[in-house]
């Protein structure tokens, strides 16, 4: 099954964002494969989603995760407006990344 395509992190095997895993997704209950290594913002600390649920927004629908702080998505008001499409798109359906500092999403990325 080929990985669903993600606009804002087009590489996120590359990035270990998503990684090869049995594990069953909590939201959809099916194991495909691979798996988000990361634990998104939220009420709910949910492992292991699947990069599918995280792409069509059913883990952000279902359990109000983000994978990406939305202040952080137009550099905390420091760049142009970023239109509410795309800080949606960003946070609620784009698998975040580790770092050492928060994320500083510019939309032109």
């Amino acid at each position: 099954m080929e990985l669903p395509h993600f606009k804002y992190h087009p590489h996120p095997t590359a990035t270990g964002s998503i990684v090869p895993s049995a594990e069953v997704c909590p939201v959809c209950g099916e194991s495909r494969g691979f798996t988000y290594d990361g634990i998104p913002y939220g009420s709910n600390e949910l492992e292991h989603i699947c990069p599918w649920c995280i792409a069509d927004g059913t883990a952000h629908e279902k359990f109000g995760v983000e994978f990406t702080d939305t202040k952080g998505v137009g550099g905390y008001g420091q760049w142009e407006k970023v239109p509410t499409k795309v800080i949606e798109e960003v946070a609620f359906r784009t698998p975040g990344f580790d770092s050492w500092q928060q994320e500083h999403v510019h939309p032109l990325w």
